[in-house]
């Protein structure tokens, strides 16, 4: 790989890659501890109990909340790396604070599949931007 201009590392083809860039990967790991911060809302909500969390997330039903408390005691807290998945993740956010998941475990399971999530976000943006630019 050649070097530009600003030190950036080019493909053959002179295109920028995004993966070689050290600020975009600070931007995924940001946006990953963002993310980490809003799943703490319904982790809370959870700690209070059902009652509160169908009061803040109405959409939510009881059922579930109490299935999804039940999943953590049979299969564990791994289920948290799957927190990235929309509304299936604020059920089981909630779900964990309901279940009493530690909050060291709850941040590194949900912060893992963020990173997931966001790194593969990312390699589609560039594989995206490598096609567009390649025309």
């Amino acid at each position: 790989m050649r070097q530009g201009k600003r030190g950036e590392r080019l493909m053959p083809s002179g295109n920028v890659t995004l993966l070689a860039d050290l600020r975009v990967w600070g931007v995924v790991a940001l946006i990953s501890v963002l993310g980490v911060g809003t799943a703490l809302i319904p982790y809370y909500a959870g700690k209070r109990g059902i009652e509160a969390v169908l009061e803040r997330f109405p959409r939510l039903r009881q059922e579930r909340l109490e299935r999804a408390e039940a999943l953590y005691r049979e299969r564990g807290s791994g289920l948290l790396f799957l927190s990235f998945i929309p509304m299936l993740g604020m059920l089981l956010t909630a779900g964990a604070g309901v279940a009493g998941i530690q909050l060291s475990t709850f941040v590194a399971w949900v912060l893992g599949g963020r990173i997931l999530r966001n790194t593969i976000l990312l390699v589609l943006l560039d594989q995206g931007l490598r096609i567009l630019l390649a025309r």
